[in-house]
């Protein structure tokens, strides 16, 4: 698949908060939410961000594999910061 330089660009800015903000690993099953603001007026599919947030969840080890995902939701929020992830580990 090819990346365009906007989404490489938007890969490294993710790699960079999640490093400095030490993030610690979920291993085993786990929740994930994503809350996002959108970015301008057009019509976006919000499905389009789960798989991205996943893999580079997956490509800087904070979760081991997003085959794990037990549940996943995804919302459109009016303020806050540009996205917020948490994820939640399932016993």
């Amino acid at each position: 698949m090819y990346k365009t330089p906007v989404y490489e660009s938007w890969l490294a800015d993710c790699r960079a908060l999640i490093y400095k903000a030490q993030a610690i690993p979920v291993l085993g099953p786990y929740r994930l939410l994503i809350e996002a603001v959108r970015p301008d007026k057009r019509r976006r599919d919000i499905d389009n961000l789960i798989k991205a947030v996943s893999d580079v969840l997956e490509t800087t080890g904070i979760i081991e594999n997003d085959c794990l995902c037990e549940e996943v939701t995804a919302r459109w929020v009016n303020d806050g910061p540009e996205m917020l992830v948490t994820i939640e580990e399932l016993k």
